[in-house]
């Protein structure tokens, strides 16, 4: 049991790593940053406050083995992947989900 507790001590670091280095972003920086997306005008009914957004930039940024999960804190190249292709597409995913009736 121990070791269990161990390994998901272990696991969960990075992710509280990445929120409490996402909290230091300046407010609106997220939606301001996924708003310059292409595609963010496809979410834009669907668009998430500042607080999940942050929270999912998060959750890609540890998945992609990024240190940082601010706008300002990622290079381009990460920055474009996180808020310019899989946020955007992620929202956009969840909204038609939501719309769709299932038989």
């Amino acid at each position: 049991m121990l070791f269990l507790r161990t390994a998901a001590k272990r696991l969960a670091a990075p992710l509280l790593m990445q929120a409490r280095r996402a909290s230091s972003a300046p407010a609106g920086a997220y939606v301001e940053r996924a708003s310059k997306s292409p595609i963010w005008s496809s979410v834009a009914a669907d668009a998430p406050d500042e607080t999940a957004l942050a929270a999912d930039a998060a959750k890609v940024c540890a998945w992609l083995g990024l240190e940082a999960s601010a706008p300002d804190a990622l290079d381009a190249v990460s920055a474009t992947r996180v808020y310019d292709l899989y946020l955007p597409i992620y929202y956009w995913v969840k909204g038609v989900a939501a719309r769709t009736t299932r038989p």
